[in-house]
């Protein structure tokens, strides 16, 4: 009876090992498209002419690769011909996908800036910059989240935006599209799913303006939890049975 009781115990125990080793109990989110991207354009313009700076764009590809760390800013500087117009964009972005296409925990923070002047009327600066980080994911079990961070505005011209909600837009589970703190939490089914945060500013002036705009995404962390099935839960309070049998044997 004894070897027949260890030899059962075993064999539950190996079950428990082989099930939980292949569940999705402990597994990350997949990621499924990375869309995170930096953006600025700028102009200027006098009696002298005009001075554009080309529109530029810049991903994590060009960079480290799909779902690598992005660490990049990218911008212009201009002066007008005859130094009466001046425009400056600048956008920054810090994030983290771990370098895989897997993940439990996302951090992020981006900055859009743009500032110039204009001497005189008729005199034109015109300044574009934009920092968004954007991705889908997939879950194969329910999850918990938290969703923390802040959103930062300043001046007229900025757009900024902390989303997370179902591929194609069905149903959002935090939204917040103006300055404050981010604090969303709740919990996702299974499925697929996107995060957005975006930070833009973009000013034009023609009548002796000075302008600074400026948006931003501070540190925001996205961080999930798997919830265990009740298949999960049952075997592993049967492992625990297990153990307690075992011991009094």
């Amino acid at each position: 009876m004894i070897v027949r009781r260890k030899r059962w115990c075993a064999g539950v125990a190996c079950a428990c090992t082989a099930f939980l080793g292949g569940s999705t109990l402990l597994a990350d989110a997949t990621i499924t498209r990375d869309d995170r991207f930096l953006e600025t354009s700028a102009s200027v313009t006098d009696f002298g002419g005009t001075v554009d700076g080309p529109f530029t764009s810049l991903t994590p590809m060009d960079v480290s690769g799909f779902a690598g760390a992005f660490n990049q800013s990218i911008g212009y500087d201009l002066l007008s011909p005859a130094a009466a117009a001046e425009a400056d964009s600048l956008a920054d972005q810090v994030s983290t996908l771990d370098g895989t296409t897997t993940f439990s925990s996302i951090t992020a923070t981006g900055n859009a800036n743009v500032d110039g002047n204009t001497e005189f009327d008729a005199i034109s600066s015109q300044a574009f910059a934009e920092s968004n980080f954007e991705f889908d994911f997939e879950i194969l079990v329910a999850h918990d989240f938290t969703l923390t961070g802040a959103l930062n505005t300043r001046s007229s011209g900025t757009t900024v935006r902390a989303k997370l909600f179902t591929v194609g837009g069905g149903t959002e589970y935090y939204s917040l599209t103006a300055e404050g703190t981010i604090d969303g939490m709740g919990t996702l089914p299974a499925g697929e799913y996107t995060l957005q945060l975006l930070a833009r500013s973009n000013r034009a002036v023609a009548d002796g303006t000075i302008y600074n705009s400026d948006a931003s995404y501070d540190n925001v962390v996205l961080t999930l939890v798997a919830i265990p099935e009740p298949a999960t839960l049952a075997l592993l309070g049967l492992g625990g049975l297990v153990m307690v049998r075992s011991r009094r044997s």
